[in-house]
């Protein structure tokens, strides 16, 4: 669970990061498009790990 945790969260963590970097080079607020990164992200995560955990549990159980 940890290396899943850690394996979706680089994708989101590198977004951020160079988004915010990217506004504060360029002197804009880019608040809205950093934390709609993160929410994208977030909900491509979610399914990602909750089609690989029916998946797992429907060829183990």
């Amino acid at each position: 669970g940890v290396l899943t945790a850690v394996a979706t969260s680089l994708p989101e963590l590198t977004t951020f990061f160079s988004s915010f970097a990217a506004h504060r080079k360029a002197g804009t607020d880019g608040n809205s498009e950093v934390v709609h990164n993160l929410m994208a992200s977030n909900v491509v995560n979610l399914l990602v790990v909750q089609a690989v955990g029916v998946m797992a549990f429907t060829v183990f159980a």
